[in-house]
């Protein structure tokens, strides 16, 4: 269900195509179904996509009655279930604004179209019973229902409306992970109102303008639009969508005149005088008698500040939800021990204060929820809060939300992004009490060294020990899949080789977030043979085995979101009887703009072969534009580090 309250990214520039000769609005009516959608079996648009919206209309109407602004939005969403994949579907839920009754939702329909064993469409209600809202802030709710009867051939269909007491106008995305065949937006308001829109698109967008005498009419359609591309190593998918965007300039009539585009000091002054954000950094946190034993032996700064950030994550649970604003306020938080992303931070914060610290609130949109326009003073591209601790000249951002990630290095969620920090707590702001922050430490990085010792048998059984050693990035990616499945990460491992097993699995430092995480195992594979001769791989465990860009064409950006280094070192003994066929070659390949580089270096002497191959990716994000160049080298350099070692019997 597409949340009509996320904030779409402005960032991303693009080729857009305004079509000026415009098709009538196709509007259709709620349980008109047409029997040739409920009969077919695959998509026009993408063949084995799991369902397709069929129909997607979003009108919203801005009027005002005797002085008083309302603001109505009607909904209507059609969709085709195509297979078993698709039956999510049906869940659905509808974001509202809650806070002093902003936001009402009314008129709730929806419906299951199915064809029974002759032929014809049955019709199956939802129950309104069954519908329940659920509380996400004190500003957010959703209502969350689910279709009934739905199957694979099925047509789902619901329509709702909205009544919205606030002036601010939807973002519109006309592209979802499922295809969509029609989605329109319209927006009708008072000629008084001014809007501005930015097209963000690569496909045609039909643009329909009609000014009367006294209100405004823009509809914008898109037709055929395929589902976004599941691409490896994409940032956000509202970065990458086709949207149209608007922006409230002002109301202007002949007896008033009001500017609705605020700078960042109007932005920010109205965000410290709020009851769930400002207000909220002058409260005292009370029974932290233990935190203050804790801080007592300790001298300086930077472990004062390590203490209160693992006391904070130690004491307090998150409750799943990320907002820049508080939700009960800090000290019911911190009598209950739970809160939001904003309440937790916020404690950690005042906790900091109080320890003589230089600790400041910094707002971040993460990785996953887009880029922030530093150009568009808007709140609602933010999606949590972090805190920004200055000790001497340098910074450090904490994340009272991270349970694993250490002080020194930066939150990998917010890692090559840009955020504002508040400098000073108070009402009375200038320009001067708030800044951005570069988000970035190129010396951090995920790095990541496997180091095998192993020989072969006289039968073609390839086994040895290996130590693999996880610093910084690669330390957390690692404890995160352990911590899903304590086995996934040797089923991972066993996944990308025929016939590996593992023993003796052991595992050091998890505990220890200022060490290198260590992991060392015994492992055994069998070698390919063919005759005489026996071939193997030393790329194992390096997760670089195979390449996920294949694709000839690619619409993101490749984001790593950090710089990687890789390093492979070993020995492989063979057997008796057998000698080095051909060494792969020493090799240096370097991108051009050294963005990339590869290194390997191998020796045979005797019956062993020593080898070092050292990979770094130098940049944590790679233009699309630059993809076909990407692409090709990436695939060399896979070639390159699957080359096989041949060897060859000399003896019977």
């Amino acid at each position: 269900m597409r949340n009509h309250l996320k904030r779409q990214c402005l960032f991303f520039l693009c080729t857009f195509f305004l079509v000026s000769a415009f098709a009538q609005t196709e509007k259709q009516v709620f349980g008109t179904i047409s029997k040739e959608d409920l009969a077919s079996k695959a998509s026009t648009i993408d063949k084995n996509a799991e369902a397709e919206v069929l129909y997607e209309n979003y009108e919203v109407v801005i009027e005002i009655f005797s002085g008083r602004l309302q603001i109505s939005i009607k909904s209507h969403t059609r969709i085709k279930v195509y297979n078993e994949n698709g039956l999510d579907e049906a869940n659905i839920k509808i974001p509202y604004l809650t806070r002093n009754g902003a936001e009402a939702i009314y008129k709730l329909e929806a419906q299951t179209y199915n064809l029974d064993a002759s032929g014809n469409m049955t019709v199956s209600k939802m129950d309104k019973k069954s519908v329940y809202n659920k509380r996400i802030t004190n500003r957010i709710s959703h209502q969350i229902f689910s279709l009934p009867e739905v199957k694979a051939g099925s047509i789902i269909e619901y329509t709702y409306v909205i009544k919205r007491h606030s002036l601010y106008i939807d973002d519109w995305s006309f592209q979802r992970s499922i295809p969509v065949r029609y989605s329109n937006y319209n927006l009708e308001y008072p000629a008084e109102f001014s809007f501005s829109h930015i097209v963000r698109a690569t496909l045609p967008v039909e643009i329909k303008d009609n000014k009367g005498t006294y209100s405004i009419s823009k509809s914008y359609t898109m037709r055929n639009v395929p589902a976004l591309k599941d691409e490896p190593f994409i940032s956000c998918d509202d970065d990458y969508l086709q949207q149209v965007q608007f922006k409230l300039n002002g109301y202007f009539s002949p007896t008033q005149t009001i500017n609705f585009s605020k700078t960042w000091l109007e932005v920010v002054k109205d965000m410290m005088s709020d009851a769930d954000f400002g207000q909220q950094l002058s409260k005292k946190i009370q029974n932290t008698d233990e935190l203050t034993a804790l801080l007592a032996p300790l001298k300086s700064s930077t472990a004062k500040m390590t203490a209160i950030h693992n006391y904070v994550r130690t004491k307090m649970t998150w409750d799943e939800n990320s907002s820049i604003w508080t939700s009960d306020g800090v000290k019911q938080a911190w009598s209950d021990k739970k809160g939001n992303s904003s309440e937790m931070n916020l404690i950690m914060i005042n906790l900091l204060k109080n320890a003589g610290l230089n600790a400041n609130p910094l707002l971040v949109s993460t990785r996953n929820n887009g880029k922030i326009n530093t150009l568009y003073p808007n709140l609602d591209q933010f999606n949590t809060v972090m805190t920004l601790v200055t000790i001497d000249s340098n910074y450090f951002i904490l994340d009272a939300v991270d349970k694993i990630t250490p002080s020194h290095l930066i939150p990998e969620g917010v890692m090559f992004t840009e955020g504002l920090t508040i400098n000073q707590v108070n009402t009375i702001m200038t320009e001067k009490d708030f800044s951005w922050v570069n988000i970035w430490s190129g010396k951090q990085k995920y790095y990541r060294v496997i180091n095998m010792s192993a020989e072969m048998n006289d039968e073609g059984k390839i086994q040895g020990e290996a130590f693999i050693i996880n610093s910084e990035y690669a330390r957390l990616a690692s404890l995160r899949t352990m911590k899903e499945d304590k086995a996934q990460g040797n089923e991972e491992l066993t996944r990308k080789h025929i016939g590996l097993k593992l023993s003796e699995f052991s595992i050091k430092n998890q505990e220890k977030d200022s060490l290198d995480l260590e992991q060392k195992f015994k492992f055994e594979i069998p070698a390919n043979e063919t005759g005489d001769y026996r071939y193997f791989s030393i790329n194992m465990f390096s997760g670089m085995e195979k390449n996920p860009f294949i694709a000839d064409e690619r619409s993101s950006d490749i984001t790593y979101g950090v710089n990687q280094k890789y390093s492979l070192r070993g020995i492989f003994t063979i057997p008796a009887g057998y000698s080095f066929e051909e060494l792969p070659k020493d090799i240096r390949m370097v991108m051009p703009d050294k963005s990339i580089t590869m290194t390997r270096y191998m020796q045979a002497t005797g019956n062993k072969i020593s080898y070092s191959v050292v990979v770094e990716f130098n940049q944590p994000v790679y233009a699309v534009e630059d993809y076909p160049e990407f692409k090709e080298f990436y695939k060399k350099m896979v070639e390159m580090l699957e080359e096989q070692i041949v060897i060859k019997k000399t003896k019977p």
